[in-house]
């Protein structure tokens, strides 16, 4: 019985509040204790409206303390101070049940604070007081509410290729394969090599000597039994050989020089 009574209290004092959406919220009296309360803000709105209700807190003498104190516990929701000497002035706070049709934020003979709830706009990333609100603080709000990330940039065009010119260049040639060569080495030639008609001569030539002279001289050795120098076939003609070349080279120039001789005389002859 006692819980639907609870149930039914509840429900009529909901419809007592405006119907704006007063960010304050007193249905929800208990809270998690307050973390850090220098910064009231964080956790109230200002109500400077006078506001029934409420106990009087008669250690805390102005408005700071008193509203440090209605942070501090869970199950305050309401703090108003107004100085004076009077009965009725000093520290009121608590949690009402009855809320006012408005709560003026303009300062006046009573300062004030209404504890409230917090939402998180994702569109723009802010927090704002509302009394339907997830959060119990602004900094547990801001700690989640973030907005959106821009969406990256769309990737550039590529460059458009550039105009064909009146010459276009060759294109490079492929790169050698060839093996480098090292600095100090020659630069490479190619091999020479003998001709055919060369061959045929040394073949010719040696296939001549040879028999020859080591024929020669063996058949002179042990058939005619001849020794030293004259085991050379001809070794008279050889050894005149070198002599008969001199002679023959100095009969040639003395031709050439007569020929020069004549030539010249038949030159100026012509001349005169």
């Amino acid at each position: 019985m006692r819980q639907f009574v609870s149930v039914v209290s509840v429900v009529l004092l909901s419809t007592c509040l405006p119907s704006g959406g007063h960010p304050f919220n007193s249905i929800i009296l208990k809270r998690e204790p307050a973390t850090d309360c220098s910064d009231l803000s964080n956790y109230f709105i200002p109500c400077n409206n006078q506001i029934t209700g409420l106990s009087k807190d008669s250690q805390s003498t102005d408005f700071n303390s008193c509203c440090t104190a209605c942070c501090n516990d869970p199950h305050c929701n309401v703090c108003q101070f107004q100085s004076g000497s009077g009965q009725g002035n000093g520290c009121w706070r608590g949690s009402p049940r009855k809320w006012p049709q408005q709560c003026d934020s303009k300062s006046g003979a009573w300062q004030g604070m209404g504890r409230t709830k917090f939402s998180c706009d994702s569109s723009q990333g802010t927090c704002s007081a509302d009394s339907n609100g997830q959060y119990d603080d602004k900094p547990s709000c801001q700690s989640d509410c973030h907005a959106p990330s821009p969406p990256p940039p769309p990737p550039s065009p590529p460059p458009p290729p550039p105009p064909p010119g009146p010459n276009p260049s060759p294109p490079s040639p492929p790169p050698s394969t060839a093996p480098p060569f090292l600095p100090h080495s020659k630069t490479a030639e190619p091999q020479k090599t003998i001709g055919t008609g060369t061959k045929i001569l040394l073949v010719f030539f040696l296939a001549l000597c040879i028999p020859y002279f080591v024929g020669g001289a063996l058949f002179r050795k042990y058939r005619l039994h001849v020794d030293g120098r004259d085991v050379v076939p001809h070794v008279d003609f050889w050894g005149s050989l070198p002599g008969l070349i001199k002679e023959g080279c100095a009969y040639s120039g003395l031709l050439v020089t007569v020929w020069l001789r004549r030539s010249k005389d038949r030159f100026y002859e012509r001349l005169s």
